[in-house]
């Protein structure tokens, strides 16, 4: 790895985090379309009128599947975000992981969990207090990152 200007990108790092992202974005998106897909064909095979309570698949439980299935996505979510947080800082620097880039990930992690709990009725409200805590945790550890390197580097220019 070279050491590049402020204005220079190290196109290999770039090529790394690009890939790196796109890979895991990729599992996200095929785990929760194959999990929903499992359940489509479920709830098709099933009379017209049933309770989602009653559907099972492989004796998992619509909320079973669900909760596996947002479980998965904040995983994902954490595994993306401290990808990127690490190219940004080992490699990228400005170039990479940006604001709209984390708000943008936030917002898939969001609609996805959204989605599997209106798809299972989920009943229990409560289960939203563990995403709001984990997106809250990822801005504030987010920032105060920052903090601590903007600190570091004028703690380097000092000296």
């Amino acid at each position: 790895m070279k050491n590049t200007a402020a204005h220079e990108v190290d196109l290999d790092g770039l090529r790394t985090y690009i890939d790196g992202k796109m890979q895991r974005y990729k599992l996200l998106f095929s785990v929760n379309g194959g999990a929903f897909a499992i359940v489509t064909l479920a709830v098709k095979n099933t009379p017209a009128g049933i309770d989602l309570d009653s559907v099972s698949v492989g004796g998992l439980t619509m909320e079973a599947i669900a909760l596996g299935a947002i479980s998965f996505t904040v995983l994902m979510t954490l595994d993306i975000w401290f990808f990127g947080q690490m190219m940004k800082e080992q490699v990228l620097h400005r170039f990479g992981f940006t604001p709209e880039g984390k708000a943008i990930l936030l917002m898939i992690a969001a609609l996805i969990i959204a989605a599997w709990t209106f798809a299972s009725q989920m009943r229990k409200a409560l289960m939203v207090l563990p995403v709001i805590a984990g997106v809250v945790w990822l801005i504030v550890h987010s920032i105060s990152s920052k903090r601590s390197r903007e600190n570091s580097k004028r703690t380097a220019e000092v000296c």
